[in-house]
């Protein structure tokens, strides 16, 4: 990981998955 990239874990993880799961999880997560 460079510099330039995100440090943030949760970013990171959200890129590797994808745009398509990445909308899911945030649904979730603001569903609470």
């Amino acid at each position: 990981m460079t510099d330039q990239e995100t440090e943030c874990p949760v970013e990171t993880t959200l890129s590797l998955i994808g745009d398509k799961w990445k909308v899911l999880i945030i649904g979730e997560l603001l569903a609470g």
